[in-house]
């Protein structure tokens, strides 16, 4: 909380510091510290989206890949605050690897896809990145946009042909989870998505048995008729041929 804080404070620092060495004096004692939670001014910044600090940042050489206690780094902390300026900076200046996954296996673009995080969202599903990975819950970025019930990512996902038939470690494909967190609006877009294909993929027995029934009971039916019909005209034909 002391490192937040004080990244707040330099924001208004950085604003109105003429002088760059009293920035870098600010700055300077902080760079190697870290919250209870293993947090760094550098992970408060890109989340903020504060390009000034991370700026200075940069020329102080820090580590963009350092982690805190559960794996997440700063480029992961940007996809969270939707924050697609420190994403590009990140990237471009300190050359961050953007597939890279916290101690959850959970990366930029599914943590973009949880907060509901648009922008950065849209500017990570430009790259090459796979739509289809998954967290160690078993989680794909369309999981995630479904937990957060963000209609505008799931639309995106499924237009970029994200695999709707996935299962999480609990057996939920997208379609499943959907029905079970009750998101009525995302459940309507599945189905228009994939028409006749998401019945079949959801439940191909039920339906084949179905239409199998109907026809066993024609035939039942038809052979009934027939068997009455037949009893019933046999003594009229038998009298007539007397």
């Amino acid at each position: 909380m002391l490192i937040e804080e004080y990244s707040l404070r330099l924001q208004v620092d950085n604003a109105n510091a003429n002088n760059s060495e009293i920035l870098f004096n600010s700055i300077k004692i902080w760079l190697e510290k870290k919250s209870d939670e293993g947090y760094t001014i550098l992970h408060y910044a890109a989340f903020r989206g504060n390009i000034g600090i991370i700026k200075k940042l940069y020329e102080y050489n820090v580590d963009a890949m350092v982690s805190n206690i559960r794996g997440v780094t700063p480029f992961h902390m940007a996809a969270q605050g939707d924050s697609p300026n420190s994403l590009v900076y990140l990237k471009e200046k300190f050359k961050v690897n953007i597939q890279e996954v916290d101690n959850q296996n959970t990366n930029a673009l599914q943590w973009a896809s949880y907060n509901g995080a648009e922008n950065s969202f849209f500017y990570l599903v430009s790259f090459d990145m796979s739509l289809n990975d998954q967290n160690s819950d078993g989680l794909t970025s369309l999981h995630l946009a479904i937990l957060s019930e963000n209609t505008k990512i799931v639309k995106k996902l499924i237009q970029r042909g994200a695999d709707i038939t996935i299962k999480d470690c609990k057996n939920r494909t997208a379609f499943d989870l959907s029905v079970e967190k009750h998101k009525l609006k995302i459940i309507e877009m599945l189905k228009e998505s994939e028409g006749c294909q998401l019945c079949i993929c959801h439940n191909p027995v039920k339906k084949t048995d179905r239409s199998n029934f109907n026809v066993y009971l024609f035939i039942f039916l038809h052979v009934v008729i027939e068997g009455v019909v037949f009893f019933i005209l046999m003594p009229s034909i038998f009298n007539d041929k007397k």
